[in-house]
């Protein structure tokens, strides 16, 4: 009965194969040698996947890294991709398989996780490219939002202030077709980021192509007057919905629920406001605390939402 063969993932030492030395540290690259530090010559490893010690320095209570180390290790994430929820992300599994379908890229995709950022490192520069240029999207009824990697993108995570939309932009001058006539135009919208190959290249001239930074602090025009008989018209083919009531994403203003009325009691027959009240239970137990015997009566405002019944409109009246 023939010998069954070890499999790939298994490893098999025979009697007469030499037992290899043991290596004591395969992640330190050979050093020169310190005081007191003796370099076995068995160690062998990447050179630029070293570690040391570099003696540190704070001021003001800050430990100092100089500017080109952050800047030599941005570089090895500038071609990576990041996307991020507004508001609750999304399991890993769903939205891996999600963007699968969505994309349909040419070749392969990493996808990690760190926190409340996914990281994207495509294997063709196309993918890559192609995924910026179509931007955000929805995932289950979820803004997902789209961005190159930078340092300001990984700084500001869990501070959703701004997304980058595209908008297309028809009748636009030939005079104003360069980047500078664009960025004038760009910025009634938001930041300029910059505008698509096509619009570059100048290969379509019916409409222009922007990716402008916007934030919630305005509704999104329709067009941009230049004089009577002169308007560029804007389109967007994905916006986020905007509420500039309370200058958020993720809820339109006509949808914001109305800021409640103040909250009024009685206090020793003078009218006090009171801030930040709780659930009307605690809020009773405070009330009872604060008059030894007092008769109140406790009433949800007519115009309340039911969410909001901590919002009470109360009567008090004391008793000497």
């Amino acid at each position: 009965m023939p010998e069954s063969q070890p499999s790939p993932s298994s490893t098999s030492i025979s009697s007469s194969t030499p037992t290899p030395k043991p290596l004591i540290c395969t992640a330190v690259q050979d050093l020169p040698p310190q005081d007191g530090l003796a370099v076995d010559p068995l160690v062998s490893v990447n050179e630029e996947a070293s570690i040391m010690y570099s003696e540190p320095i704070f001021e003001e209570g800050f430990l100092q890294i100089p500017e080109r180390i952050r800047e030599e290790g941005a570089k090895i994430w500038e071609d990576r991709v990041v996307g991020f929820f507004i508001d609750k992300k999304l399991p890993f599994s769903y939205v891996k398989s999600a963007l699968v379908s969505k994309w349909k890229t040419l070749g392969a995709y990493e996808m990690a996780l760190d926190g409340d950022l996914y990281y994207f490192k495509f294997s063709a520069i196309e993918d890559r490219e192609r995924v910026l240029d179509e931007g955000s999207l929805q995932l289950a009824g979820k803004l997902f939002i789209i961005r190159p990697w930078t340092r300001e993108v990984e700084n500001s995570r869990g501070m959703i202030k701004s997304v980058p939309i595209w908008v297309k932009m028809s009748r636009v001058p030939k005079d104003l077709w360069n980047p500078k006539g664009f960025s004038f135009l760009a910025s009634t919208i938001g930041k300029p980021l910059f505008t698509d190959k096509t619009t570059e290249n100048g290969n379509m001239l019916s409409f222009a192509r922007v990716c402008i930074e916007i934030e919630p602090k305005k509704d999104l025009p329709s067009t941009i007057p230049l004089a009577k008989d002169q308007v560029i018209e804007l389109e967007y083919p994905w916006k986020p919905l905007i509420c500039t009531k309370c200058k958020v994403f993720g809820h339109p203003s006509s949808k914001c629920l109305p800021t409640p009325p103040p909250l009024l009691s009685l206090q020793l027959g003078k009218p006090t406001l009171i801030k930040n009240p709780n659930f009307h239970q605690n809020l009773q137990q405070s009330l009872l605390n604060q008059f030894k015997s007092p008769i109140f009566t406790l009433a949800a405002h007519p115009n309340q939402h039911p969410p909001l019944l901590s919002l009470l409109l109360m009567t008090i009246s004391t008793t000497h």
